[in-house]
């Protein structure tokens, strides 16, 4: 990745498909609400989802400051993330549970992974925006 490009695309480009893609996810979660018949991910779904259209709307407007708040909303999910997976392993280990918990920890690896790259790609289009509106102000 250089400074203006991830994944061979230009960032501001994979910026509109991590927030797509954050969209959609953010849907999914909410949809989850109703299967498991648990309100806890709501909060974190609506909030995901307004997050992720903020930062549509950013980049296709190129207001870099209506993709701060995501940064701000996608550190706080891996600093949670990375607890939880912490908690998840220690408790594995304390009290031996069977092929589920390791399966249940290498999803919500996969899932901080995603949430890092998503932080990262932002962060560049964000810099990319501000770079750019100083340049050309």
């Amino acid at each position: 990745m250089t400074e203006h490009s991830c994944c061979c695309l230009h960032v501001k480009i994979c910026a509109k498909i991590i927030s797509i893609i954050g969209i959609i996810g953010s849907l999914f979660l909410l949809g989850t609400v109703f299967v498991l018949f648990s309100w806890i991910p709501i909060l974190q779904g609506i909030l995901l989802f307004v997050t992720y259209i903020f930062v549509l709307y950013g980049i296709i407007k190129e207001r870099p400051y209506h993709l701060l708040p995501a940064q701000i909303v996608l550190g706080v999910d891996i600093v949670i993330g990375v607890g939880l997976l912490i908690t998840l392993v220690v408790m594995d280990i304390i009290f031996n549970f069977n092929a589920f918990g390791y399966l249940l920890a290498g999803i919500l690896f996969l899932l901080i992974a995603y949430t890092v790259f998503a932080f990262i790609v932002i962060h560049r289009a964000r810099k990319f925006l501000l770079h750019r509106r100083r340049c050309y102000s």
